[in-house]
């Protein structure tokens, strides 16, 4: 009798078990949404990052893990959000991030242009007076020649000044942090931006908040190397 029921017991708590399986690997159903991860100035903590979406910019906070390149500079995530909390969505996996603040994206429809004001009328300055015509000479008289007017000696021609070309501009130009953050978000190899580097001047600020920036920016490690040896050398 005590067995019968033991084994009652038994196949309820696996049935119970059975139906809630399918439950437990579901699927959350979320407003899920695409957007890119972009470069804020606004972040002072490796762990913040800014997700850009049509109409809005979230600063979240957060970690995930091994997947921490998912969320790169450039890299176009899929995310919902809920209240103060984002699920980003990698490889089928939900990993939840903190929201700082929202903003409105940087890119808004320009205005419609002015339009033109009309040119004002041009001014119809009066006819010349009419130019005296001399009397007729009489029979047999010659005419006296027409004066001829000197004419002025061409001016000497001007020295062109001498213009220091785009290239001497260019390599004259000094950098700074912001120019390395271009050239690495723009897709430059660490090689190439070592070489720009070590060919050119540079001012860089390598104090602790901008070691920090420029980390979060994704400027390698050896391309940081390479700013403070430039630097060394002044």
């Amino acid at each position: 009798m005590i067995a019968d029921r033991d084994n009652g017991m038994r196949n309820k708590w696996l049935a119970l078990i059975v139906c809630a399986l399918p439950l437990m690997a579901a699927e959350k159903n979320r407003d899920w949404q695409s957007g890119q991860v972009v470069e804020s100035k606004a972040l002072a903590d490796p762990r913040d990052h800014a997700i850009a979406s049509a109409d809005k910019t979230y600063l979240v906070r957060g970690s995930i893990g091994a997947d921490d390149e998912a969320l790169a500079i450039g890299a176009t995530v899929r995310f919902a959000v809920e209240d103060k909390n984002m699920f980003v969505s990698i490889a089928g996996k939900e990993y939840k991030l903190y929201v700082l603040g929202v903003r409105a994206s940087l890119a808004k429809a320009a205005p419609p242009p002015l339009p033109a004001a009309p040119a004002p009328a041009a001014a119809v300055s009066p006819a010349p007076p009419p130019t005296p015509v001399p009397p007729p000479a009489p029979k047999g008289a010659v005419a006296p020649p027409a004066p001829v007017a000197p004419v002025a000696p061409p001016p000497p021609p001007t020295p062109k000044a001498s213009q220091p070309s785009q290239d001497q501009t260019a390599l004259e130009a000094i950098l700074d942090n912001d120019a390395i953050v271009k050239m690495i978000v723009g897709g430059l190899k660490e090689d190439t931006v070592i070489r720009v580097i070590e060919a050119r001047p540079g001012k860089y600020a390598l104090g602790p908040d901008a070691l920090l920036a420029l980390k979060t920016a994704g400027v390698p490690q050896s391309v940081i190397a390479a700013m403070s040896a430039e630097m060394r050398q002044r």
